[in-house]
Parts: structure tokens; sequence; C-alpha cells
């Protein structure tokens, strides 16, 4: 009986998935096409049945977006030319937009004043990390092995992490990543201290919920050229199935507070926000937590 891997719930609905060609191949060398796509009715959490491991991720993420990754990912994927793929690998206003709105929360629940040192957990370059005054060190750990940005340290062993202490820890876009997401809080835990803030943020999306105007709202930007606008919305209308691409896990706010709160932590403050990087709109789903008494 198939059961919720963040409630343990088996109230669930199962629905048949397949994989994106891009990713099967990537990640699995192969045409490994069907999946399932599990929703709990009790939290609201929806997953893929297949667990990638940490050689399939390794795959996947190894040179990610460079011009091999770009060039293998058209192949499957004809929208996705060079811009694209230089517009999500770095563009500056998608994460000033992310650092301005993580900075706005962080202000308004806590003293930034105390926060010396930042890690981001799966913080790609570290790009994300707020604009923190009285911030005297910032930390990234992300398993792709890209260049850290200038100012930002790159730790690629987690034995150089737990080596440090962090006055705030954060975890931005990287649960709906990985297959496990309890182990990765449990991980993210044992980082911290009872002083350490914690904060996560998520994409507030799902197949279950996200209609063809949310879908399409990726497509109309200035940055597609009009063939491969085509492309993708021909794409997106005929395909109604659900489909596996990199989230593999897409969280509501309910079972976001159920995963952290079996971790033991303390629900410091959290919301639900529209962020504009100019080139599109995301709701994201943030909240900022501490560890308990008990944890």
């Amino acid at each position: 009986m198939a059961k919720c891997l963040i409630c343990s719930s088996e109230n669930v609905k199962i629905k048949p998935a397949k994989l994106a060609p891009f990713l099967a191949y990537r990640m699995y060398s192969s045409r490994l096409e069907s999946t399932s796509l599990i929703y709990c009715k009790e939290c609201g959490f929806s997953f893929f049945e297949l667990r990638p491991g940490a050689e399939e991720f390794r795959k996947l993420y190894k040179g990610y977006r460079d011009e091999a990754y770009q060039k293998e990912r058209q192949k499957y994927e004809p929208w996705y030319n060079r811009e694209i793929n230089s517009l999500l690998a770095d563009y500056y206003e998608e994460a000033e937009s992310r650092r301005n709105n993580l900075l706005n929360f962080l202000n308004k629940h806590i003293q930034t004043d105390t926060i010396k040192n930042i890690l981001d957990f799966g913080g790609d370059k570290g790009q994300y990390i707020p604009n923190i005054c009285s911030c005297r060190d910032k930390y990234v750990y992300d398993i792709s092995g890209v260049e850290a940005k200038n100012g930002v340290i790159s730790l690629n062993k987690l034995e150089d992490v737990f080596g440090l202490s962090f006055d705030l820890i954060m975890c931005c876009h990287t649960l709906e990543h990985i297959s496990y997401p309890s182990e990765a809080i449990k991980m993210i835990k044992k980082i911290g201290n009872k002083n350490s803030y914690f904060y996560f943020e998520l994409p507030f999306d799902s197949p279950f919920y996200c209609g063809i105007k949310e879908k399409l709202q990726f497509v109309f930007n200035r940055y597609f050229k009009f063939k491969d606008l085509i492309v993708k919305g021909v794409e997106i209308l005929k395909d109604r199935s659900f489909q596996m691409h990199e989230h593999i896990n897409y969280f509501t706010p309910k079972s976001l507070r159920i995963l952290l709160k079996k971790q033991g932590f303390d629900i410091v403050a959290e919301e639900i926000v529209w962020v504009d990087s100019k080139w599109r709109k995301q709701k994201v789903m943030c909240i900022l937590a501490k560890l308990g008494k008990q944890a």
C-alpha cells in the first residue's frame, strides 16, 4: 500500500505518470518512462513514486547548465536554447528579487543584526544569500561543483560544513528536488544549533492545482524566440499527463510544517508570497524555524 512520505498516511490518490525524456536519458541512460504520481489527501504532499539515488543525481547535476548540458537537453526539449539556459543559470534580476524577498521576510521576524554568518544549503553559487550588513561570512554547500560567486565560500564536503557554526541556515528551492526530504532535514538539523535560525523556501505549485494559465506564464516572456515559444506552447497544451522532471516533490504549507515538526523544529513564522523576477512570477512558501527544546 502506497503511503505519504511526509505524514505516512495511506489515504492517497495514485495517478499514472512518466519521466521527461531528457531526465530518463540524463539520469538513467535509458528510455525508462513509467512511474506514478502519488497525492496525499491528508497533508496535500505530492510526489513521484520513482526515487532517484545518489548516482542518478550526480549524473543530473554534473556540469549543470554548462554548454554540454544545454546541448544535450535541447535534443529532447527543442525550446531549451542557449538564452534560456543562460537565463536559468545566472539571471541577476531573479537572484536580486529572491534576496530581497528573503531579507524583507527576515526583517519582519528577527533582529537581522545578530546574523554574523550564513550557510545556503543546496544553494548553487550562493547568489540567493541576502545582503545582511552584519554578516561577515557567507557559505554555500552544493553538490553540483559550480564555482561560488564572489564573497561566498564554497563548501563541497559535508565534513567541512559540520566543522562550522551558523546563525542562519537557508534551504531554498531544494527539498522539491531530493528523494528523501526527511533525511535532508535531519542533516540540516545537525548542522545548526539551538541559536541558529533555519529558513526554508519552496515553490508553491503542484500538478494537481497548477493550471494551463500558470504553465503558460513561463512561456510568454521576452527570452523565448518565436519558434521556441510555439514549440513550448504546443508541448504544454498537448501533454496533459503528469510528467516527472527536476521537481519530484510538491509541498503544501501543511506538509512542510509536518516535516519540520517531526524533526523537532518550532515554527517561528511562515508566509506565502509572490516573487516577481521580471520574467516570471512565482508563488513561494517561506518558513522560519528554530530547534525546539526536545530536538
